[in-house]
């Protein structure tokens, strides 16, 4: 079954910010991205600078320098997940939903759709507000325990009803961070391509009467580049995603192997436990009747507590004989 993928950045300074919506809102050049499938994204928020200026809005006037001014929230699936007929949306609606609940719709300000990259993905900004009015992303991402908890709230209530897991909780498979996800998509790839002697030659930019120019060598290579990147990215794309998947697979399968060994071990705890107990009964209970049993309890129980109450006696005692002994040595001449 395929797993449901959530990821979490901070992001501290308006630098880091906008280089992110950059990204989102493609106003800079995306290589694992497919032009011709621009017009499938969505956006809620009208532009980069639009949700720029609703982060600063959402900001407290007064804050620490290092605070984490907005989390991006990266939120996608096993690409086996994005069959025929499934683009995702349901799925996004839900993550949606659950990012408003969980932070507050107004903290939630920006959510865009991406479907010109080989798996859709939903990314998220979220100006992190907690319940006392402060800026705080430590109360929804600080320590192991927060994001282990987050992760498996995730996958109950959003990932479940759209037929995701979640990964093994406890599983020491290592996290991919949003950069090394895109990281992965954006590797270069070359297998069996054929370039023609045609598309090696410079290119006529500007004809005139009696000269013309034609391409730089560097401008050969750009153009080649790129040729060459449209042709082979989305193989590329499938299969570094497929070998980071792949990874995250053999992880959590060792961490799987490791919990049933524990299981067992408890499984022999518990039976060595459960021996002993037919023991005492055999040796206490058995061939008494109920109500002789009863009996057999309540006066177990009376003689607890008789012992409980001669213990705490002979403390009282010990501490009213201490001070006595203390006065005779300190008055003897």
């Amino acid at each position: 079954m395929p797993y449901a993928i959530l990821r979490t950045a901070k992001l501290k300074s308006f630098g880091e910010i906008g280089g992110s919506l950059a990204h989102t809102y493609r106003t800079r050049q995306t290589p694992n991205a497919d032009p011709t499938r621009a017009h499938l994204n969505e956006h809620q928020g009208e532009s980069a600078q639009a949700v720029s200026a609703a982060i600063r809005a959402r900001l407290p006037d007064t804050r620490r320098a290092d605070a984490v001014l907005c989390v991006e929230y990266f939120i996608g699936a096993s690409p086996e997940f994005f069959g025929p007929g499934e683009d995702g949306s349901r799925y996004f609606e839900r993550a949606t939903a659950w990012l408003k609940q969980r932070h507050g719709a107004e903290n939630v300000v920006g959510v865009s759709v991406h479907r010109d990259e080989t798996s859709p993905h939903l990314i998220a900004y979220v100006v992190p507000i907690d319940d006392r009015g402060k800026l705080n992303a430590k109360h929804f991402l600080g320590g192991r325990s927060k994001l282990s908890k987050m992760q498996t709230d995730f996958a109950a209530n959003v990932g479940a009803s759209v037929g995701l897991e979640r990964g093994i909780e406890g599983s020491k498979a290592t996290h991919t961070t949003i950069r090394q996800y895109y990281r992965a998509l954006s590797q270069p790839d070359f297998t069996h391509g054929r370039l023609s002697p045609a598309q090696l030659a410079p290119k006529v930019l500007e004809k005139r009467l009696l000269s013309k120019t034609v391409e730089s060598p560097e401008q050969i290579a750009d153009r080649v580049t790129r040729s060459v990147q449209r042709y082979y990215g989305p193989a590329l794309q499938q299969a570094s995603t497929a070998t980071l998947e792949h990874k995250r697979a053999r992880e959590m399968a060792a961490t799987a192997k490791r919990k049933a060994l524990e299981a067992q071990s408890l499984r022999e705890r518990l039976e060595e436990v459960e021996r002993q107990l037919k023991a005492y009964q055999a040796l206490f209970l058995d061939g008494l009747s109920p109500d002789q049993q009863q009996a057999v309890i309540e006066h177990a129980g009376t003689l607890r507590k008789q012992n409980a109450h001669d213990q705490e006696q002979a403390v009282q005692e010990s501490a009213r004989r201490s001070p006595k002994r203390r006065s005779v040595l300190e008055f003897s001449p």
